[in-house]
């Protein structure tokens, strides 16, 4: 059976997913706070909902894709929200990176008040991973609600990994926040210890690659930081954003995260400094001014 799905924050991230989706010939509803956002994803093909609650109504399977937790929240159950819309077997899987916490509680409720099934399936692999269907997923929820919605996921990721239970998935993407963030600070040093030492830094990734310092991160984000590349693509507010959470979830569990701290400093000094909207490879200017 076709599911009909519905998505919500067709942004950065969101919007080559609705594409990826609707090339595959799935049947989208798609709602915004501001329509005109996603005009060009309706005249794609999507329909556009009136309010997530009718959206809900409409679909099999619910995608949200959106910027913090509160945001979430409003969107599930804030007026015309999802949870007027929801009943079972319908399935809302979260791609946002949202407080783990909060998306135990708020799926336990959603589930008990409607029945609909929650999956936190927060994505890592950044814009260039949603343009090309090669997202890792790391989902959280029931395996028989995640296995249902593999077939809708497939055509964004490249893996779809149950790790256990409402709010593993949010869990592991704080583990994945917490290496991307320190990679993008060690390859913006390493880049500029390579210019200042006079090697020839176009040819460094392809010199390491399969080699222990390789990783897809090297080898996406050092050409940017050598051209200079800023466009955004994913924000220094955002990632702070994550980082905040990992340090709150640290401290609870008596975790010791010293790189963590360190590297959440160095980004707040970048904030503070006004490039909050900034793309997370300008942390590369914090070595070259």
């Amino acid at each position: 059976m076709t599911l009909a799905c519905g998505y919500i924050g067709a942004g950065l991230m969101g919007a080559p997913m609705v594409r990826r989706l609707l090339a595959a010939g799935t049947d989208v509803r798609l709602w915004a706070r501001t329509p005109e956002k996603i005009r060009d994803l309706v005249e794609a093909g999507a329909k556009l909902a009136a309010s997530p609650a009718e959206l809900c109504r409409q679909a099999d399977v619910v995608i949200t894709c959106v910027s913090d937790t509160q945001a979430m929240r409003s969107v599930v159950f804030g007026r015309d929200g999802l949870a007027e819309g929801a009943a079972s077997p319908k399935i809302l899987v979260d791609m946002s990176t949202i407080s783990p916490q909060q998306t135990i509680e708020m799926a336990s409720r959603l589930h008990a008040e409607t029945g609909m099934i929650w999956i936190d399936a927060p994505v890592s692999g950044g814009q260039v991973g949603a343009v090309n269907g090669t997202l890792a997923v790391m989902a959280g929820g029931p395996a028989e609600a995640i296995d249902k919605v593999r077939p809708m996921l497939a055509h964004l990721a490249r893996a779809v990994t149950r790790v256990g239970d409402s709010g593993a998935g949010q869990y592991v993407k704080m583990l994945n926040q917490t290496l991307v963030s320190t990679t993008y600070l060690m390859v913006a040093e390493v880049l500029n210890f390579a210019e200042r030492i006079g090697v020839d830094a176009a040819a460094v990734p392809e010199a390491l690659r399969g080699g222990h310092g390789d990783s897809n991160l090297l080898q996406q984000i050092w050409p940017k930081m050598l051209a200079r590349d800023f466009t955004v693509t994913g924000t220094l507010d955002t990632l702070m954003k994550d980082l905040g959470m990992v340090r709150g979830i640290a401290q609870e569990r008596a975790a010791p995260m010293p790189l963590n701290a360190l590297v959440a400093e160095m980004i707040r000094k970048r904030i503070q400094d006004g490039h909050g909207q900034d793309d997370v490879s300008s942390l590369f200017k914090l070595y070259a001014s």
